[in-house]
């Protein structure tokens, strides 16, 4: 279990300090002013105190009228009065003064300004933590950003933090119409083939991370493979390290190449074999579409697992009917998940159920007062078919050979293809 970490108050403060002045001018000015407040707060009792001990004047009360007249007249030179002689040296002072003040602002300035544009550019340390940390960034990154926005929805203040190697600046810009719900999504600059740059969006305390990279890239198999090793490096200096990492491979025949540069146990997408067989089924069977984007969005019921120690020795039978919202389809034990085993399974322990639920809390256990069979439909007979199936492709696509695969497992009549697609 992830131990929780609190942020030291110095690690609060920087945070906060490099949040506002990534904001800007606006930023700088609040700095500015609040800063002046916190230094007059501060001094003007000290020095009230001083005078009161030392010349027997001045009064406790005083202390809100001192501290706005010195808040107001922070950048006055001089008050004009008194003989000339007096006044002549005061403004020498006082020409002094702006010639050390002016070389003192101008590299306050800059040094500030050099800060507000690394920070605006590449951010600053995060203290996040059961966040969502993702290596790497891509444009289908805004669907994933929707879709934890939805799943994130019943939870108290989530986050995303992503890595990148382009600017922050730009990335925000990018992501302005996604609607992300509640959900914060800290772009952080960094290089994704880096493990010190891991700590910046705090790997360490992620609940989960997801492995991207440029989606429109020739090289995109390499760079997430790049990413993955980084990760292993990342583990072998953190032992304690272990959280879910997902990511996603374009060919098939890179993926056993991805497994071993991560090392541990990943969940590596081969996302061209699997658009291959969800297109192959959703064309043999239409109404699967409307399925397939009902499991795989968060609107609506999806698909968790729960570990339930209350039905630890029961069947799967028995847990189909112990809960009166959700629906137990499958079970996931250490030899893996398996979707509508046998009902005379028993469940052990430590063994969690795959549950159809509305979200990761609402899977509770209940009685089940019974069954609304005018919602059951009865089942249609599909109509015999001819023995022989044609089909059309028109196009070239790399992954036309693992459609191909999947139709000669799935059909077992004669089947006639025919690709029509360009020379080149």
């Amino acid at each position: 279990m992830q131990t929780t970490v609190r942020p030291t108050v110095r690690q609060r403060l920087t945070y906060t300090v490099d949040h506002i002045l990534s904001k800007g001018v606006f930023g700088v000015f609040l700095l500015a002013v609040i800063g002046t407040l916190l230094l007059l707060v501060v001094l003007v009792p000290v020095l009230l105190a001083v005078q009161i001990l030392v010349t027997h004047t001045g009064s406790w009360s005083d202390i809100p009228r001192l501290i706005w007249s010195n808040f107001a007249q922070v950048f006055r030179l001089g008050n004009a009065q008194g003989p000339w002689i007096e006044q002549v040296g005061a403004a020498l002072v006082a020409v002094i003064g702006i010639f050390f003040t002016g070389i003192l602002f101008g590299i306050l300035v800059r040094s500030v300004g050099d800060k507000i544009t690394k920070l605006r550019n590449e951010g600053g340390q995060i203290i996040a933590q059961g966040h969502t940390a993702i290596i790497g960034w891509s444009g289908i990154g805004e669907t994933v950003l929707e879709q934890l926005g939805v799943a994130n929805e019943n939870r108290r203040n989530p986050a995303i933090a992503v890595l990148d190697s382009r600017s922050k600046l730009s990335n925000e810009e990018s992501i302005k119409s996604t609607d992300t719900k509640n959900t914060t999504v800290m772009f952080r600059r960094g290089k994704t083939a880096k493990p010190n740059d891991f700590d910046i969006v705090r790997v360490d305390l992620a609940d989960r991370v997801i492995v991207m990279a440029d989606w429109g890239a020739d090289n995109y198999d390499e760079q997430v493979i790049t990413s993955l090793l980084a990760l292993s490096r990342y583990k072998d200096r953190n032992r304690d390290w272990n959280v879910p990492v997902v990511s996603a491979i374009k060919s098939g025949q890179n993926r056993a190449a991805a497994e071993i540069a991560a090392e541990y146990p990943v969940v590596i997408l081969a996302v061209g074999q699997f658009l291959s067989r969800i297109m192959l089924r959703t064309t043999l069977q239409p109404g699967l579409y409307g399925v397939y984007t009902s499991l795989f969005d968060f609107n609506g019921d999806e698909i968790y697992f729960v570990e339930e120690p209350a039905l630890v020795g029961k069947t799967l039978g028995e847990a189909l009917l112990a809960y009166p919202d959700s629906s137990p389809i499958g079970l996931k034990t250490a030899a893996g998940a398996f979707l509508h085993p046998n009902l005379d399974t028993v469940i052990g322990p430590g063994e969690e159920l795959v549950i159809m639920t509305r979200d990761d809390d609402t899977a509770k256990l209940g009685a089940v007062d019974g069954f609304g069979e005018a919602a059951i439909h009865p089942v249609f007979s599909r109509a015999a078919d001819s023995g022989t199936a044609r089909w059309l492709f028109v196009g070239w696509s790399p992954n036309l050979s693992d459609i191909l695969h999947e139709m000669s497992e799935y059909s077992t009549d004669d089947v006639g293809v025919e690709i029509v697609c360009r020379e080149d």
